[in-house]
């Protein structure tokens, strides 16, 4: 499945890390199927292409993985510019294959970062341990049930 390791090039420059835990980056890319139409041809293609000839050509990619943090807070201190992204992602489950809004997502020094922070999708992904919290409020009236489905979109899935 796949090559485990890419082999070191020795004619590259290198830097060191120092002591480093690892951990994997799991992700997925939207299918471009998905887009209309004209927007689905004019991607596969015009764009699509040109983005595979800036990454053969100079090594750019539309994402780079910088790092995995354990908190927030660390998160945001390796933020650097309006580039960097920080996205909450759950360990060891994997969100729904339908595109969902899960936890904090957010370019903070980037002038459109509102846009991330205020999306909303059709679906949120919830972990199981806030579902309970959601029920209660639910029961506590309607007026906090439509506070619920506002925040939440009205749809929720649990993770598990």
């Amino acid at each position: 499945m796949g090559v485990p390791f890419r082999k070191m090039d020795a004619s590259l420059p290198v830097c060191s890390l120092g002591h480093v835990d690892r951990a994997f980056y799991v992700a997925k890319r939207p299918s471009i199927d998905l887009l209309p139409l004209m927007g689905g041809l004019f991607v596969k293609r015009i764009l699509l292409p040109l983005q595979r000839f800036a990454y053969r050509r100079w090594g750019f990619s539309d994402v780079e993985s910088q790092s995995i943090c354990t908190s927030r807070h660390r998160a945001e201190q390796m933020v650097k510019d309006g580039r960097w992204a920080i996205q909450e992602l759950p360990v060891n489950v994997c969100l729904p294959d339908e595109t969902c809004q899960f936890g904090y997502h957010d370019y903070p020094l980037a002038k459109a970062g509102n846009l991330y922070t205020e999306r909303r999708l059709k679906l949120q992904a919830v972990p199981p341990d806030q579902i309970g919290e959601i029920e209660e409020l639910a029961a506590e009236g309607k007026a906090v049930a439509d506070r619920i489905a506002k925040i939440t979109g009205g749809i929720t899935r649990v993770l598990t």
